[in-house]
């Protein structure tokens, strides 16, 4: 993965080796997403510039690899990793950073009836959705501000 964990990792292992080791990231995003900060995206207070940036340039800065691509299985015993473009990625050693995942179907309803700010999908449908209220309300909210 290439946000938090993964991100941390790679730089550190390339830092505290002295840049003597090869260390490729391989992630579905090619943008790291500063998490804290979806909060001010559905209310206007960020945009998506603001809370993320392309990995790559900072991991080509350090000698680090990355693969734009999402893993889709691990051998341990041959020491590999397949992507889900069919390509194979062998390892000395893995760090697995894949982040989190709600698990929304836990709670009946909530997947129909909530919203969370844990992607910039999720913070975007919920800035929709406080809009449209708004707009039907006929409302102003001033202590947001």
């Amino acid at each position: 993965g290439a946000n938090f964990g993964g991100l941390t990792a790679a730089l550190a292992v390339k830092h505290e080796l002295h840049g003597d080791v090869d260390v490729t990231v391989v992630s579905p995003s090619d943008h790291f997403l500063f998490n804290p900060s979806l909060i001010w995206l559905p209310f206007g207070k960020r945009d998506r510039a603001d809370i993320t940036f392309p990995v790559a340039p900072t991991l080509e800065s350090h000698g680090i690899s990355f693969e734009h691509a999402a893993a889709a299985g691990i051998d341990p015993a041959g020491h590999q990793v397949s992507l889900a473009d069919g390509r194979t990625l062998d390892y000395d050693y893995l760090v697995v950073a894949t982040g989190y995942r709600n698990k929304t179907d836990v709670v009946p309803g909530f997947e129909e009836n909530a919203f969370t700010i844990t992607t910039l999908e999720q913070a975007d449908a919920l800035g929709l959705a406080v809009a449209q209220a708004l707009q039907a309300a006929g409302a102003r909210v001033d202590g947001a501000q």
